[in-house]
């Protein structure tokens, strides 16, 4: 869903608009965060030690982060409009520093690079990752206050004040008109409602699943349907992490794992992918062809990140790496 809108808001392509209307990034987000919340709370509560569940997280989430980075730089020499000798310099050290540190909002892309494209950034993307490596890093803290309290009010409290900082934060930035608000409102603490409701999931699993059907479909009725009568506000995080974790615990659809676990790698190459597409210019040619040729570029590229570095960097006993020989349910 973020890939196909990326096209159409990237390549400002008027073919493409529908998908403007017809697919919601911030959705796709949003339940991104529901899902880290469960497994990564579970990956803590599975790991032997901090810095076994720091070695994991590291694992899984760097090699191929640091790998983009370092393509896009390079890359970058043979596109930019700069010359070559003013390219390696301080803008291209810039970027790869701020960019390996989280910071991408700092230099979104290389000197030179995708100036000419409606939207001048490299992988605009990869903010997520930021919010993701933080939660990470509180997980622990999280998870020792969830052992020394009672469960539900630490999740309930967590959620509140998120959804709380998340409203403040951006009514301000509706007022003053300055974007530094709107940044604040995305980072963690406004995120921590999505991660919390994944989380409370993953502590009352056998109660969710004893009602999973009736709580998915009531999630997905006020995501859905609700927002045509009023603002379902605070209801928001709760309802779609009710629908999504509600889907995604079945019906069994097949391993589709086994031919690698490509999201990651979808994510993190899709939008430098466009980029190059839009630079080209076949998006203005034949938009329909330029999305279907993104599309297969962009999953190859993720084939290529999982089989080439993403798993490389993988134990053998990472569930990631198990899912690809793994058997349907019913079998096991």
């Amino acid at each position: 869903m973020v890939a196909l809108y990326h096209a159409a808001f990237l390549s400002a392509a008027p073919a493409l608009a529908p998908l403007l209307r017809w697919t919601n990034p911030g959705i796709a987000v949003d339940g991104f965060f529901v899902i880290s919340g469960y497994l990564i709370f579970q990956s803590y509560d599975k790991s032997r030690s901090l810095a076994d569940y720091a070695a994991k997280r590291a694992r899984r989430i760097l090699p191929a982060y640091v790998v983009v980075i370092v393509v896009i730089g390079l890359v970058g020499a043979l596109i930019t409009v700069l010359p070559v000798q003013a390219y390696f310099g301080l803008g291209l050290f810039k970027y790869l520093a701020t960019n390996l540190a989280f910071f991408n909002f700092l230099a979104p892309t290389p000197p030179g690079v995708f100036l000419q494209n409606p939207v001048p950034a490299a992988d605009g993307a990869l903010w997520t990752i930021k919010v993701e490596v933080t939660f990470y890093l509180s997980v622990p803290l999280l998870a020792w206050l969830l052992r020394r309290s009672p469960k539900p009010v630490v999740l309930l409290s967590l959620y509140l004040l998120s959804y709380a900082y998340y409203v403040v934060l951006s009514y301000a930035s509706e007022r003053t008109a300055r974007p530094i608000y709107d940044l604040l409102a995305k980072q963690l603490p406004g995120q921590l409602s999505f991660f919390s409701a994944g989380a409370a999931i993953y502590y009352f699993r056998p109660l969710f699943m004893y009602w999973r059907w009736p709580l998915m479909i009531l999630g997905l009725l006020i995501v859905i349907v609700l927002p045509f009568w009023l603002n379902i506000g605070p209801l928001y995080p709760a309802a779609l992490a009710m629908a999504v974790m509600g889907i995604a615990f079945g019906p069994y659809l097949g391993n589709a794992g086994k031919f690698g676990d490509l999201s990651y790698g979808l994510y993190i190459w899709h939008f430098p992918v466009l980029q190059l597409l839009v630079l080209s210019g076949l998006f203005r040619s034949n938009p329909w062809n330029a999305l279907a040729i993104g599309m297969a570029l962009a999953m190859s590229m993720a084939f290529l990140s999982w089989h080439l570095v993403e798993k490389r960097f993988l134990k053998r006993s990472s569930h990631y790496r198990q899912v690809e020989d793994a058997i349907p349910a019913i079998e096991r």
